[in-house]
């Protein structure tokens, strides 16, 4: 029988910090108003957007606030007021200090921090928007392609069957959108092609079994797309084929982001978030100390992430939130090492009425066992993961103290 080795290390534990995702900040909003998006260009400078239905005869109201201090103070950088107001979505461009706003009726831009904005293009109901760069722009209607290229809008119609919920375009000329339609058989999505700049569009996927909610490509001939059901599809020679990947989950998919070919990120409801390091081949799910659904992620860099989920927003970067005043820095012991199929988890700095969760994962980041602890010692049977043979690192969140 092979033994499991426990790596014992000291461990931070607090109210707002756990292994891999923890609670950055509440994102207030007023009353009954909706939170419609958020997003940053850096770990401290971000915006989002809400807005408030007052009535069919006067329309609703739209506030837009931006932070530079990570989130610790939010200032008003925008206000609409009228009959179609409202967010679609707040969008950045990689390593540009840009920040573009989608409402009702058009698409506006600010390099200055939401100082000042001006208008790209008009969208009727933007449902989704594509920066290249600065001067590459690509949004989508019911119905419509907007193009803003070097200062230049163009609008042009297209037939495509279904809801356009994502678009893409690698260079001037082509590009992607994906679509879904709810038909007498069930869901149906397709992924269009367009290699004129949008003037026609081929079908280079279509199935009746999923329901595409959103399209990415991290490179030229690199796509991933996200359905229902924890369904992920993948293409390797831009749109031409595609693969379905095994995520081990059936659960709805929200969000898909990648930081590069291989290492990408989904979020979903009930908490997931899982990631991959090799091209979606496996996922690993990432502890998040929640069951609320994320409804969004993405990242600034290689490192810091973002997760929405409804008003709350996550980050994996332990160095972000305040901390709090009844944080204390912990030490774990765990005994004996190495363990054939027992161990005592030590924990004598917890006090009354205090909890902490427990989360062994193997140095691939998969998780192993995850237990409450409640009291200073705690006995764990292990001899289900004695046939691993990979070292195990204990993490944690907490501690929690009921109110």
């Amino acid at each position: 029988m092979k033994k499991v080795y426990i790596l014992i290390i000291s461990l931070f534990l607090g109210n707002i910090v756990n292994a891999q995702w923890h609670e950055f900040v509440i994102l207030h909003t007023y009353g009954g108003d909706v939170l419609s998006d958020v997003n940053f260009i850096s770990e401290n400078n971000g915006m989002y957007s809400y807005t408030k239905f007052q009535s069919p005869g006067s329309g609703s109201l739209m506030w837009l606030l931006r932070t530079n201090d990570y989130g610790k103070n939010w200032y008003e950088v925008d206000y609409i007021f009228g009959q179609f107001t409202g967010s679609n979505g707040i969008y950045t461009v990689k390593n540009q200090n840009t920040f573009y706003h989608a409402t009702l009726t058009m698409l506006k831009k600010t390099d200055n921090n939401g100082i000042s904005w001006n208008i790209t293009i008009p969208c009727y109901n933007c449902l989704d928007f594509y920066a290249k760069d600065t001067s590459h722009l690509f949004s989508i209607e019911d119905g419509t392609l907007n193009k803003y290229i070097n200062g230049t809008v163009s609008r042009i119609n297209n037939n495509l069957i279904g809801y356009p919920n994502s678009i893409v375009f690698s260079n001037n000329d082509t590009g992607y959108i994906a679509t879904s339609a709810i038909l007498y058989s069930g869901n149906h999505s397709t992924i269009y092609k367009t290699i004129d700049g949008g003037s026609n569009f081929t079908i280079v996927f279509t199935d009746s079994t999923i329901n595409i909610k959103k399209l990415i490509f991290t490179s030229i001939n690199t796509a991933y797309a996200i359905a229902d059901s924890g369904k992920v599809i993948k293409s390797t020679n831009a749109g031409l084929n595609w693969q379905l990947l095994s995520t081990n989950t059936n659960l709805k998919l929200n969000s898909i982001y990648f930081i590069n070919d291989t290492v990408g990120y989904i979020a979903g409801n009930y908490g997931l978030i899982m990631k991959t390091i090799d091209g979606g081949n496996t996922w690993n799910q990432q502890f998040t100390n929640t069951i609320e659904n994320f409804s969004k992620i993405f990242f600034v860099n290689d490192t810091t992430g973002f997760a929405l989920s409804g008003k709350k927003l996550y980050t994996n970067n332990i160095n972000l939130g305040i901390k709090d005043k009844n944080e204390t820095d912990y030490n774990i012991f765990i005994h004996p090492n190495p363990s054939i199929d027992k161990l005592t988890i030590d924990l004598q700095q917890l006090k009354h009425q205090q909890s902490t969760i427990l989360s062994i994962y193997n140095i691939q980041g998969q998780l192993l066992l995850q237990q409450e602890i409640t009291q200073p010692q705690t006995e764990l049977n292990i001899a289900g993961e004695s046939a691993q043979s990979v070292p195990l690192i204990p993490r944690q969140s907490g501690p929690h103290i009921p109110q």
